[in-house]
């Protein structure tokens, strides 16, 4: 499978590398561009005429020779525009399916979000639960039991996993144009992001409360009281409205509640 277009791609790999699906006709869309891409071009027979023009005029040296037609060099070098030309269509043609892989993506983000990577990050969460669990807490799985080193090795994947759940989302929300409220994107991950890294979005924001490796940054988001989830944009930007009501939402709510 080619695809061109770099974010869609590597949604694609996400999906290959077995880390959450997507929806099965995209399949047929996305190989439909590396197909033709792979199709071969005719051969441009300049240079092989070339050489039997030369090794035919050589040969005319000899005793009752006569020079070659050249019209089959004529030929190659008439050819070439029209070579040129399908070479060109192909990589419109190409472009084009690529596009339209683009445009289904984009407008079935929700769905893909929904179906696919949120049952794929809620599995890989429980499982590294389960993981964290078997561990029993030994930072040092080189000297542990075979239980725990499977324990370990499995957060190791598991935080491949997520990363890339996380990333395949990070791509369909750019594709569907991102959030409109919650701009800098602080209830994209956790539902109660604030109350876990207090000064986030304030002056004093400094380093986030979770640790920057992957594995680490798992066990904080299993073991920590964070509440990860995987919304839609529109589910996201709601978070932000409910949590962050504009002055009229106020006025509106303080007004519904008097009339009550």
């Amino acid at each position: 499978m080619t695809i061109d277009n770099g974010p869609v791609r590597r949604l694609f790999e996400g999906e290959a590398d077995g880390h959450y699906t997507l929806p099965p006709d995209f399949a047929e869309l996305a190989a439909a561009a590396g197909r033709l891409r792979a199709l071969p071009l005719p051969a441009d027979a300049v240079t092989e005429e070339t050489l039997k023009l030369r090794t035919a005029v050589r040969r005319a040296a000899e005793p009752g020779g006569t020079l070659p037609s050249p019209k089959a060099l004529a030929a190659a070098y008439a050819a070439r525009p029209a070579l040129a030309e399908l070479a060109r269509a192909r990589e419109t043609a190409a472009a084009e399916l690529d596009r339209e892989l683009q445009a289904a993506v984009a407008a079935r983000a929700d769905e893909i979000i929904v179906d696919h990577l949120r049952p794929a990050q809620e599995e890989t969460l429980a499982e590294a639960a389960a993981a964290l669990q078997a561990t029993g807490g030994v930072v040092d799985p080189a000297s542990a039991s075979q239980a725990v080193r499977e324990a370990s090795a499995a957060l190791e994947r598991l935080a491949a996993r997520y990363g890339a759940v996380r990333a395949a989302r990070a791509v369909l929300v750019r594709m569907s144009g991102g959030p409109v409220q919650d701009g800098r994107g602080h209830y994209a991950e956790l539902r109660n992001l604030r109350d876990l890294w207090v000064t986030v979005g304030t002056w004093q924001e400094r380093v986030p409360p979770w640790p920057e490796d992957p594995v680490g940054r798992l066990r904080w988001l299993v073991t920590s009281g964070a509440e990860p989830w995987c919304p839609t944009v529109a589910e996201q930007d709601g978070l932000f409205a409910e949590r962050h009501p504009s002055p009229a939402d106020v006025a509106k709510r303080a007004s519904a509640g008097a009339t009550r």
